[in-house]
């Protein structure tokens, strides 16, 4: 597959709930949902959840880093300023978390729900290069991990980003103007040699109307991607 559709000032697409209503016979999808801190990912990838719980179609959004869990903990410290570590070990450290939630999201799949990823080994790799690190390292610590059907890739500015949501809280490490910039090209370039179907937000989308386009494109896809088998990550078969 490789299909792009670019969301922005949008007309609504021509699709109706007629049109998705069948549940997919085989496993769930596998949908990624990558971009900047601040831009949106959580909050979509949650509407979209109960969009399409609300047609009949199970769904789980599982969020990346799961502070909950040994490895997220520390990341927890980490990114709160508390913990030091070093690059090539805090790369290690973002992708055995990511490992530690295989097993749910395989199973998920497997039993037909469509799993949400908010954020992916994708932002991993595009962090890890802008603090120094080369792509072998890194893409070697998520090979085996399963690449996703649809990449919702917000390819919004930090600016962007920056004017629509400034926090009254302490920002993390990383939340600073100059190194979202450096991660925003990075990850536009990492995404863009995915070869899997893509949903691009730009900085103009409706929130309301792009939860509706995306909603109807995912159930009219579902089974498409249903009957497909998972890749693997970064060329991985």
């Amino acid at each position: 597959m490789g299909l792009l559709v670019v969301c922005g000032f949008i007309e609504p697409l021509e699709m109706d709930s007629t049109q998705v209503e069948a549940k997919p016979a085989g496993r769930g999808a596998l949908i990624v949902f990558e971009g900047i801190d601040g831009c949106g990912k959580t909050t979509l990838s949650r509407h979209i959840e109960s969009f399409l719980v609300a047609n009949g179609h199970p769904a789980k959004v599982i969020q990346f880093p799961d502070r909950s869990t040994a490895t997220g903990k520390l990341l927890d410290s980490y990114l709160k300023g508390d913990q030091e570590l070093p690059e090539q070990a805090l790369h290690v450290v973002f992708s055995a978390n990511r490992w530690e939630a295989l097993p749910e999201i395989l199973a998920l799949l497997n039993a037909g729900t469509t799993v949400l990823l908010d954020r992916y080994a994708y932002s991993g790799l595009a962090y890890s290069n802008v603090r120094g690190l080369d792509d072998e390292f890194c893409k070697a610590a998520d090979r085996g991990l399963p690449a996703p059907d649809l990449i919702i890739y917000f390819q919004i500015s930090p600016e962007k980003v920056l004017e629509q949501n400034r926090k009254s809280t302490s920002p993390e490490r990383g939340e600073n103007l100059d190194f979202q910039k450096k991660v925003y090209k990075r990850l536009a370039e990492v995404i863009s040699y995915e070869f899997t179907d893509k949903f691009m937000l730009e900085e103009q989308w409706n929130f309301e109307e792009t939860v509706e386009a995306l909603g109807l494109f995912v159930l009219g896809n579902l089974h498409i991607y249903s009957q497909s088998v998972l890749r693997g990550l970064f060329g991985d078969r």
